[in-house]
């Protein structure tokens, strides 16, 4: 379980960074973060950082 959770929180740390830098779309990045599931990454990034996804894009966004 804790070696799950270490995992998902690297994938996740991945998953920002091609929020903020990339305009693919959410589902793509789960899956390129190596999320089988786009619902399972979803619920994952919302309850490690807060937010959607779509919403740390919309607030971190690199030029806007």
């Amino acid at each position: 379980q804790r070696q799950m959770c270490i995992r998902d929180s690297a994938r996740t740390a991945r998953a920002r960074r091609l929020l903020i830098e990339t305009a693919l779309p959410v589902a793509e990045i789960a899956r390129r973060c190596g999320f089988a599931d786009p619902f399972y990454f979803s619920r994952r990034f919302r309850l490690e950082n807060g937010e959607t996804a779509s919403a740390y894009r919309d607030r971190n966004r690199v030029g806007g």
